[in-house]
């Protein structure tokens, strides 16, 4: 009889052991499935920063390329005024000349009317109206 019970006992240790073994697999596999689920979405994530990264390039690069084009652009004007400035120095130096050249030519004028004036008043002719 005490074999009986002890078959028994045994038999109701291999089962629970058994459960608790399957138990036990359970367990770790939910804890890899868990695991597994956050690798995952750990995966996603970061394909999502990668694709948001490469947006992010995309513009930099372009905003690069808007910057070196504004660049080339602020040089070509900093030229041009450049040139303007000098153009309106000489342009400014050939007024002034212009300008007393133009007093030096009316002075003459002046001087050569009355010169004329002069001379026909000591030839005696009366001044037409």
């Amino acid at each position: 009889r005490q074999y009986a019970t002890d078959q028994r006992k045994q038999t109701t240790l291999e089962k629970e052991l058994e459960q608790a073994k399957e138990k036990q697999k359970d367990d770790i596999l939910q804890r890899c499935f868990r695991e597994w689920r956050q690798i995952i979405k750990h995966d996603v994530e970061v394909r999502e920063l990668r694709k948001a990264l490469a947006k992010e390039r995309e513009a930099l690069a372009v905003s690069n390329h808007k910057l070196e084009k504004l660049d080339a652009m602020t040089l070509q004007l900093d030229k041009d005024n450049k040139a303007l400035r000098s153009n309106a120095v000489r342009m400014a130096t050939t007024m002034s000349l212009l300008s007393r050249t133009l007093a030096k030519y009316n002075q003459f004028l002046m001087e050569s009317k009355q010169k004329d004036e002069q001379a026909a008043q000591e030839l005696g002719f009366a001044r037409a109206p």
